[in-house]
């Protein structure tokens, strides 16, 4: 079916028209749509043309909720509901602010989203740096320049959110120091490691390295997210230790993501070859391992999903209401509780930047009808 056909499949279901043949047909069609975005194109440009005619905002969310419920779906049917996620969010977005706009007003249900008190600003580049001898360098309040020297290597600031370790060309042998940097909750930082690999560290994580590389391998120790681009060395493999599980390179481009209260390691190849506790990993490909059990399962994710953290935005994908939570709690510094466990069984999809306040995604999420959000300073609470 073209995207024509469906069109006019849709736009008889807006206009009360269509028999329920036709809308199982019109679900069939958008599920076997290749790309996301050609739902949504479709989808807009008829919202367009009926809110240039004055469509009311309780008819186009019944409208589109008898498109992308999910209890109309089968369970097992996973594209759908990836398809269903994915512009459950965003369609939701396009209906709630048309709507808005053509009524020259914004107003929210004060009981779906409350006004916040505290305005919750998104992360920014700051960590600490602790040094061999225990000294802390909290890295926001020193200017550019070097920082320090540690058995002959340079450490220096480049710009607000960089660090950077320069070995000397007549580096002598030294015994090994090593240094950890460490983001907070609400914090990132970049780190250019003695060898010239490349480190982003993700909120509330941390990063042990020695301040030059000596011996038959480079060994670091990663906790939390990060994000590597290694310089190739195949005399000298690369080494991520991320709590039990061991991550060998030579020169590639990969996420860990080791946070403590996940229940998985989780290594995410984007270019090159990885070997994840003798499991070799191609691009494209994730290796879960559970920290209870050790077992590995090596799947096919979408990358850009994975490292949309260090490009500046949150994509979510038919994930889960409690691990887009723990993300939002990482990255804007917040605690969450939830008051109801049967919202843990919500799924979203959208994406967002990660430069926002937390308001608008929030109010964002809550759109979609499905969840609320109440703001008491620093605390999220989410309900039904």
């Amino acid at each position: 079916m073209t995207l024509q056909q469906i069109k006019i499949l849709f736009q008889n279901h807006v206009d009360g028209i269509l028999p329920e043949a036709d809308l199982a047909r019109l679900k069939k069609a958008l599920l076997e749509l290749e790309h996301d975005d050609e739902v949504i194109k479709m989808l807009d440009s008829v919202w367009d043309e009926e809110f240039k005619s004055g469509v009311s905002e309780e008819k186009a969310n019944a409208i589109f909720l008898s498109i992308t419920a999910a209890k109309n779906v089968k369970k097992n049917n996973r594209k759908w509901f990836g398809i269903a996620a994915s512009i459950a969010v965003l369609v939701s977005i396009a209906i709630s602010f048309k709507f808005i706009s053509s009524q020259k007003s914004k107003k929210f249900d004060t009981e779906k989203i409350e006004s916040q008190v505290t305005i919750i600003t998104p992360g920014q580049n700051k960590a600490v740096l602790t040094l061999s001898n225990g000294q802390t360098i909290n890295l926001n309040e020193q200017n550019n320049g070097e920082l320090a020297t540690e058995a002959g290597v340079v450490v220096s600031k480049l710009s607000d959110g960089e660090l950077r370790y320069s070995v000397n060309e007549n580096q002598t042998e030294q015994a090994l120091q090593f240094n950890t940097i460490s983001t907070p909750r609400g914090g990132q930082y970049m780190v250019i490691l003695p060898d010239g690999t490349k480190a982003w560290l993700n909120a509330h994580s941390s990063l042990r390295y020695p301040v030059y590389f000596a011996g038959k391998e480079r060994v670091v120790e990663v906790h939390g997210e990060a994000y590597f681009e290694v310089t190739k060395n195949k005399l000298m493999p690369f080494k991520v230790i991320a709590n039990d599980v061991e991550i060998r390179v030579i020169g590639t481009h990969f996420n860990v993501t080791a946070y403590a209260d996940e229940p998985t390691v989780r290594t995410t190849l984007l270019e090159g070859s990885v070997d994840v506790n003798h499991n070799i990993l191609l691009p494209g490909q994730q290796a879960q391992i559970s920290h209870k059990s050790q077992k590995i399962n090596i799947s096919r994710v979408n990358t850009d999903e994975i490292v949309a953290w260090k490009n500046g935005l949150f994509i979510f994908r038919n994930e889960d209401v409690q691990s887009i939570m723990k993300k939002i709690s990482r990255w804007y510094d917040v605690d969450v509780e939830f008051k109801d466990k049967k919202i843990l069984d919500q799924r979203f999809g959208g994406t967002f930047s990660r430069s926002g306040e937390l308001s608008d995604m929030l109010e964002s999420m809550s759109l979609t009808g499905v969840i609320h959000f109440k703001t008491e300073g620093r605390r999220i609470i989410v309900m039904n």
